[in-house]
């Protein structure tokens, strides 16, 4: 697996820069697509579940409307019946033998249940009719007529069994309209009395279409109402029965799309909280889903015009862009295959201002710099390769310069002069390390014994005036750093302690071990660092003398091995006493331990 993706990431990097800018282009445009689809897809089922609660809550408004009505309907009856004038009218109607208060009293209701009816005429009431015995008063008598005299009896057969609560017959919903029979009482002598039946006759459908009239569309807003069982009792002209039963029986969430002979619907179904009543309530959804979906359509073409248009216009810039670099290219592989000074400069792009043309001028002038550069150091670099062949030539032979070391080396011991023995040892040992050193990195031993080697010159120069310590654990001997980096540091201390000052000079050469690093220390006193030395070394602000170059040739040496977090540190720890700490990796980092 690892392999495979190697191979095809080092296909892709040799891809030419047109396939690599045309895969881009064609990557991002995918996939900015396929997010725009997806939230287009997200943001059309949300709005659409938006609607769908929005056009539910006001279909289930026009139900709660419904509700409503039929509510004040029974309310009105029940003033009609708990109507002391009805009442008292009714008794009349029951118990005077006089024709003509019977028929005082017959038009009295009638008058008052005409007013009923015009007060709840918002209820689509058709008319309301009183039965008591074999009289019959009604409001409307035109509408009472037409309806058969079989649905009054049933009507009023029914509210006998209810005690004189209302009663509501759906049986003739569909041809006759809904009806409400509720009985009017008298307590007489410890029982219940009838006086009369209020029958009242409700148009369903007007009752329907005015509750409706504040939704858009609302003509084509159609009901279905169940009985507490879910037996249907009336149904829209538009469905028969069964058609009617059946998506009583398809809707099963409290709304949804449904579809009817080929015919979508949006339907909320739920219960009219007047008398438990079951409600579907029906909206064509065909136009609603057809400006939907077209919208989609129209959006998903946007998208692909787009895509299109972006690769074309992608194709044509990118065309650009490689000629520029292609010619760029050219010019380059001729400058490497030609003769610098042969090569002909082309400025045909140097009048361009943009990021391609920039390049062009910038390689023109590298050219011309290239050329000068070789026309005026040509000469110069000869001579001077010829210098420098001179001096090697001149240069002693070190085989030769180690055996006069010997010699004299021999010739003091022959004599008995231990010191003088000792010094020239000590200096064959220094010139063996520093003119046929091959090694790149050294170990701290290595290089702690130059300085052993060094410090024996120096203590037969200085006597008693110079003091040398070390410190070291022995677990850091094996530590690599260049060559000669402690033993220059050494000969700086005692330079500044001791060829300016008069008394004794004390050198130690310490080293720990601390989080991250290892820090080898060189203290001695008699003499202190300016502030800041070493960063004014390195840009220039400081005058370089005595061992200056040495210093900054040791931490730049440092750096290149290790890094820039590594290196020197020139600092005083007191009054009296200078300090330079060498940085090396290993260990821990203590911050602690700068002075």
């Amino acid at each position: 697996m690892k392999e495979m993706k190697e191979k095809m990431i080092s296909r892709i990097s040799n891809y030419s820069l047109r396939k690599k800018i045309t895969a881009i282009a064609v990557f991002s445009s995918s996939l900015i697509a396929i997010v725009s689809i997806a939230c287009i897809v997200m943001t059309v089922g949300s709005g659409n579940a938006l609607i769908y609660r929005a056009l539910a809550g006001s279909l289930s408004y026009t139900a709660s409307d419904i509700s409503s009505k039929i509510s004040s309907i029974e309310s009105m009856t029940n003033l009609i019946i708990s109507n002391s004038d009805v009442r008292q009218n009714l008794i009349i109607l029951l118990d005077e033998d006089y024709e003509i208060k019977k028929k005082n009293a017959k038009s009295t209701l009638e008058r008052l249940l005409t007013s009923y009816q015009q007060t709840y005429k918002n209820q689509n009431i058709s008319y309301i009719s009183i039965y008591s015995n074999d009289i019959n008063v009604t409001s409307y008598e035109p509408a009472a007529s037409s309806t058969p005299e079989h649905i009054h009896t049933r009507v009023i057969a029914e509210t006998k069994s209810n005690s004189g609560y209302p009663v509501w017959d759906t049986s003739f919903c569909n041809t006759h309209g809904l009806f409400l029979g509720r009985e009017s009482r008298q307590v007489k002598h410890l029982s219940y009395r009838t006086l009369g039946t209020v029958v009242v006759s409700v148009d369903l459908q007007n009752l329907i279409d005015t509750s409706t009239e504040s939704v858009i569309l609302s003509d084509d807003i159609q009901y279905i109402l169940m009985d507490q069982d879910g037996k249907v009792f009336y149904h829209p002209e538009a469905f028969s029965l069964k058609q009617a039963t059946e998506i009583s029986r398809q809707i099963t969430s409290d709304y949804q799309v449904l579809d009817v002979d080929s015919t979508s619907y949006f339907a909320v179904k739920g219960n009219l909280s007047a008398n438990d009543w079951q409600y579907i309530c029906l909206f064509p959804y065909k136009e609603m889903a057809a400006a939907i979906h077209t919208t989609e359509l129209v959006v998903c073409m946007l998208i692909v015009v787009t895509m299109a248009l972006v690769l074309l216009v992608t194709r044509y810039l990118t065309k650009l862009i490689v000629s520029d670099i292609s010619m760029l290219v050219q010019k380059m592989t001729a400058f490497s295959n030609s003769d610098a000074m042969d090569f002909e400069i082309c400025t045909a792009s140097q009048e361009r201002t943009d990021e391609i043309g920039m390049l062009h001028t910038y390689f023109d002038d590298m050219v011309r710099q290239t050329q000068n550069l070789i026309q005026q150091n040509y000469i110069s670099e000869i001579l001077s390769k010829e210098a420098q062949l001179k001096a090697l030539e001149n240069q002693i032979n070190p085989h030769f310069l180690y055996n006069t070391l010997e010699s004299v080396n021999w010739r003091a011991k022959a004599i008995g002069e231990t010191e003088i023995s000792a010094m020239v040892e000590a200096l064959g040992s220094l010139l063996r390390e520093t003119i046929s050193a091959k090694e790149k990195m050294y170990s701290l031993r290595h290089e702690l014994k130059i300085v052993v080697d060094y410090m024996t010159i120096q203590k037969i120069r200085y006597g008693n005036r110079l003091q040398y310590h070390e410190n070291v654990p022995e677990s850091l001997m094996e530590l690599q750093l260049p060559p000669l980096t402690i033993q220059p540091l050494v000969e700086n201390a005692i330079y500044y302690a001791l060829e300016e000052v008069i008394g004794t000079c004390h050198i130690e050469v310490t080293g720990r071990e601390t989080e991250n690093r290892c820090i080898i220390s060189i203290r001695n006193d008699g003499s202190q660092f300016e502030d800041h030395i070493l960063e004014k070394l390195q840009d220039g602000t400081a005058l370089v003398h005595g061992f200056g170059i040495g210093i900054l040739n040791i931490h730049k040496r440092i750096q290149i091995v290790y890094g820039p977090e590594y290196g020197l540190e020139l600092c005083n720890e007191d009054e009296d006493t200078a300090v330079v700490n060498i940085y090396l990796p290993g260990g821990n980092y203590d911050k602690t331990a700068n002075c």
